[in-house]
Formats: C-alpha cells, structure tokens, sequence
C-alpha cells in the first residue's frame, strides 16, 4: 500500500469512528430524556393522587355524597399506583445510564 492509501484509509476510519461516537452519545441522551419523562410523570401523579385526596377530605365537611368521596379517593390511589412504577422505571435507567 502507498502512504496515499493508507493515509485514506485511517482518514475513513476516523469518520467510521466519530459516526459510532456521535450515535452513542445520542443513544445515551435519549435514555436521559425518557428517564427524565418516566421521572416527571411520576412526581405529576403523586401531587395528582393527592389533591384527589385532598379535595375527598375537604368535601366531607360539606354536603357531598359519600359515594363521590370513596370515588375521589379510590382514583387517587390508582394514580399513586400509577405512580410508584413510573419512579423506579426512571430511577433505574437513571442508574442504569450514570453506571452508579
């Protein structure tokens, strides 16, 4: 082989490498991301599980019916339930991507 071809070929090699380099980086930016939704949409459906509780125990005190209440009360448990998968489905790819 010349010096040109070798030359050409590390060159190719080179962009062959920064290719692979920029698609990981990229890769690893949109686990961040989907760890950062998974985190967030858990935080949103605890505050909403609670202002449902929350708005059961403030309508006791008037003249709402007791079915309504037990509903209020049982959406924010699912929204609770709802939550805990979420937070550690983003904790552990959090984890997962950091390596700690």
């Amino acid at each position: 082989m010349t010096q040109a071809e070798i030359e050409s070929e590390l060159h190719t090699l080179r962009l062959e490498l920064k290719t692979i380099i920029d698609r990981d980086k990229s890769r690893e930016t949109e686990w961040r991301r989907l760890s950062l939704i998974a985190r967030i949409l858990s935080v949103l459906y605890s505050v909403t599980a609670g202002g449902l509780i929350c708005t059961s125990v403030f309508l006791a005190a008037e003249s709402a019916s007791s079915v309504f209440r037990n509903q209020l009360i049982m959406l924010g448990i699912v929204f609770m339930f709802l939550s805990t998968p979420l937070m550690l489905l983003g904790q552990a790819i959090y984890i997962r991507k950091t390596g700690g």
